[in-house]
């Protein structure tokens, strides 16, 4: 069986069969492997047999004491051949999860429906914007000219409103997903949004895709756009952080080469124009107090073979600058390194006053080159094809580029507390990191990759 992190532990999903007749349950067995329990996501496709359930309105999750807890269900694919009963379902549900121990939950089958669990998650929407309340948190996401998350609240009070003193992220076109081509110019995911859709909506999770194209108004400027873009976007019910996987495309129907572009990246901000000073820690090999403003930008594999494998072609060494990653920061527009190494984990804490962000990156350094930058003004920058890098980067037609991360915003000393933060919406930014993802540790080498 697959397994699939969603929330603060690593999960694996176990299920049995049971026979076919109307009313069924399916063990599920969720076992907690790092040390973090709690209230806990879980998603997972499970399997069913013909006939044991023709619509998700049948479909519920019970706790160990019978007791329903929140769900949702997606069909996945069913028994056409059959009688076009579920074969497949996609399974969210939200339940708890003792540390270093295991929870069994059961997937029952009823054909008389029953009311379900209700959970803070509401979605709201109109013309020009999506709004998703998760409980703690309120984003607003524009439907017409995407920029990742147009607005941003925190119900610092717990009071179940949001005031404008609690805006975490403000309104800026140029936030999103951004290209900038060799000749210094920028394109924006707001100029070319085609649509932004929902994938699933429901009471545990919410999943967004936005979709369209990079434009820039400047003149000179690649037309009709320079490269596409797929952001998908999940929201889940009382937590304020949201997942997102963005994606770079080449795959137009009308092919527009392979332009050479100097950075990709996707930006947001922190704190709005009144916010006071900025600061940040950045997680290379350890902790890393570095001020505004601020890089960690991983050139090359962190290994001897640094030179040799630049991580896509063999045959291309010699494109890397230095071994591992740096973080420096910018001093009269001088780079003061604060620090090397050779893998960098790739996640940092960055606020502004009162507020403030955890970027935690899935594969940071494996995917280098790729780069973090936080500016005075609040705005925080991730790059998997980054300006720092000394060659330009481009897309092979019908090929793309992907990036994760987790987003965990949060205002200090907000009366909202979560098992695993630090007391309130501030996260300690490992747990917020190790939340988001699982650790593979597979060293490229020359017997892996060839020999130049």
């Amino acid at each position: 069986m697959g397994i699939r992190l969603i929330g603060p532990i690593g999960l694996i999903l176990a299920l049995a069969a049971g026979p076919v007749h109307a009313d069924f349950e399916l063990p599920l067995t969720v076992r907690e492997t790092q040390g973090a329990g709690g209230a806990t996501y879980v998603s997972n496709g499970v399997p069913l047999l013909p006939g044991q359930a023709m619509s998700v309105d049948e479909l519920h999750v019970l706790d160990a004491t019978g007791k329903e807890v929140p769900s949702q269900f997606r069909v996945l694919a069913r028994w056409w051949r059959k009688d076009d009963s579920i074969r497949w379902v996609l399974v969210d549900l939200v339940g708890f999860v003792p540390t270093g121990g295991e929870a069994v939950f059961k997937l029952a089958g009823r054909k008389k429906t029953a009311p379900r669990p209700t959970t803070p998650m509401k979605v709201t929407e109109d013309a020009d914007f999506i709004r998703i309340n998760t409980g703690p948190a309120l984003y607003e996401i524009s439907k017409k000219h995407f920029n990742l998350i147009n607005k941003l609240q925190i119900d610092k009070d717990a009071d179940g409103a949001f005031a404008d003193s609690e805006t975490v992220v403000h309104p800026d076109p140029k936030l999103g997903s951004v290209v900038e081509d060799t000749q210094g110019r920028k394109y924006y995911s707001s100029q070319g949004t085609r649509f932004v859709k929902f994938i699933d909506r429901g009471p545990v999770r919410v999943t967004l895709l936005a979709k369209g194209m990079h434009v820039s108004k400047e003149e000179g400027a690649f037309k009709p756009g320079l490269y596409g873009f797929e952001v998908f976007m999940t929201f889940h019910a009382d937590r304020p952080y949201v997942d997102i996987d963005a994606i770079l495309t080449n795959n137009f129907e009308k092919p527009i080469g392979e332009p050479h572009i100097e950075d990709w990246s996707v930006l947001t901000n922190v704190g709005g124009p009144n916010a006071g000073g900025a600061g940040c820690n950045i997680w290379g090999k350890g902790y890393v107090n570095a001020g505004v403003p601020a890089v960690l930008y991983q050139d090359s594999l962190g290994t001897t073979d640094w030179a040799r494998l630049p991580g896509f072609e063999p045959r291309t060494g010699g494109l890397q600058s230095f071994r591992g990653y740096k973080v420096w920061q910018i001093v009269d527009g001088k780079k003061k390194e604060l620090d090397a190494g050779d893998f960098a984990a790739g996640f940092g804490q960055f606020g502004r006053s009162m507020m403030g962000c955890v970027l935690a990156p899935k594969d940071f350094w494996q995917q280098f080159p790729s780069a973090i930058e936080y500016k005075p003004g609040g705005a925080l920058r991730y790059s998997m094809f980054p300006r720092e890098y000394k060659q330009v980067h481009w897309l092979e037609d019908g090929s793309a580029k992907g990036m994760e991360f987790r987003l965990h915003f949060y205002i200090k000393m907000a009366k909202r507390r979560y098992t695993a933060f630090a007391g309130n919406h501030r996260p300690y930014a490992h747990v917020a990191y190790d939340s988001f993802l699982s650790k593979p540790w597979a060293l490229p080498s020359v017997e892996h990759c060839g020999k130049c």
